[in-house]
C-alpha cells in the first residue's frame, strides 16, 4: 500500500510528462501561442493546455492532447470496459467530452480503423 503522499509524486510526475510533451509537440505550438494570448479558447492552467467548448449544451474544458499521446486515448475510449465498444461516433462523442487535439475528427476515424481491423 503506498502512501499518500506517493501517489501524490506520481501523479505530479505524470502531469510534468505531459506537460512537457505537449510544450515540445509541434502541431500544438500554434495553440499555446494563442492560449497566451487569451484567443480561441485556448487556455493554460498548472503547466497543461486546455480548449474550452460547448458540446450538446454543456460547456467543457478538454485537455490538448499531444500528437504522441492521442492513438493511446483514442485506442482507451474504444477498447475500455465501461465503453462497451461503442460506435465510432459515440467513442469519438465521449473522447471529446474530455480531450481535443488538432484535426481530430480525421485523425480519430483513421486510428479507430485500425485499431477495429487489427483485432
Amino acid at each position: 500500500i503506498k502512501e499518500p503522499n506517493e501517489n501524490k509524486n506520481e501523479h505530479a510526475a505524470d502531469t510534468d510528462k505531459l506537460a512537457k510533451e505537449t510544450f515540445v509537440c509541434p502541431t500544438l505550438k500554434p495553440y499555446f501561442e494563442l492560449a497566451k494570448l487569451d484567443k480561441r479558447k485556448f487556455y493554460i492552467k498548472d503547466g497543461l493546455l486546455y480548449h474550452h467548448e460547448t458540446l450538446m449544451g454543456h460547456r467543457v474544458n478538454q485537455l490538448c492532447l499531444p500528437e504522441c499521446r492521442v492513438p493511446i486515448v483514442l485506442r482507451m475510449g474504444h477498447d475500455a470496459p465501461f465503453a462497451g465498444h461503442m460506435a465510432a461516433k459515440a467513442t469519438k462523442n465521449s473522447i471529446r467530452l474530455h480531450f481535443w487535439f488538432p484535426k481530430w475528427m480525421r485523425k480519430s476515424k483513421n486510428i479507430a480503423l485500425r485499431v477495429m481491423f487489427a483485432k
